[in-house]
């Protein structure tokens, strides 16, 4: 999935300085795939994969991917939750995002929930959570962070359920790397500390 989006993603560089932000692994496999079109790189918890974690024995293989189809078929039967009010929205957005500022909280839930027949529910959609990262096993990021030329900023979170599955030890394992540990935040750096990753981002920017 990452690799597939990260096509687009060079295809529209056409500007002299290439910096490229992204939430996720995107950003760095698109500059690793075309390390000549970019200048820089800040990648927020970037450094994960969906791959099966190292404590499964057997990694990829048939019980994983046994697992991931029952996991999909599970979502044929769900339904969203629905919230009847916005303020509920707002309170339950705001219980599982305890680092973020409450008007962040009241924004994202304005934007990121629809009105239905008695109440709210979310727009994403449940289908996204099925994903699997068959193209690029866990081991094979590395050779994408060694083949990317320019500098990077790579942005962590102190905590979250993520926090586990990011590589806080990558930065050698890039030509030039910059880790930031941002606390207190969880998996969404940039909205619970909105203040502080413009700040990283604009130093990191001034250095190129």
């Amino acid at each position: 999935m990452g690799s597939a989006i990260a096509f687009p993603i060079a295809n529209v560089t056409s500007v002299d300085t290439q910096v490229i932000i992204g939430v996720n692994q995107i950003a760095l496999i698109a500059a690793g795939t075309f390390p000549e079109l970019f200048d820089g790189v800040i990648a927020i918890e970037g450094t994960h994969s969906l791959n099966p974690p190292e404590f499964m024995d057997e990694g990829m293989g048939p019980n994983w991917l046994r697992m991931y189809a029952d996991r999909v078929r599970e979502y044929e039967d769900m339904t969203p939750t629905v919230y009847p009010t916005m303020e509920e929205v707002v309170h339950r957005l705001a219980r599982q995002n305890p680092h973020q500022p409450h008007e962040w909280v009241e924004h994202l839930a304005q934007y990121g929930a629809r009105q239905v027949e008695g109440g709210y529910i979310w727009k994403w959609d449940l289908w996204v959570r099925g994903r699997t990262s068959m193209e690029l096993r866990r081991e094979e990021l590395e050779r994408f962070w060694a083949n990317i030329d320019c500098p990077v900023l790579l942005l962590f979170a102190s905590s979250g359920t993520g926090r586990a599955a990011q590589r806080l030890d990558a930065g050698p394992l890039f030509k030039q790397a910059r880790s930031v540990v941002v606390d207190p935040a969880t998996h969404t750096v940039q909205h619970d500390q909105p203040e502080r990753t413009i700040a990283e981002m604009k130093s990191f920017l001034a250095s190129l």
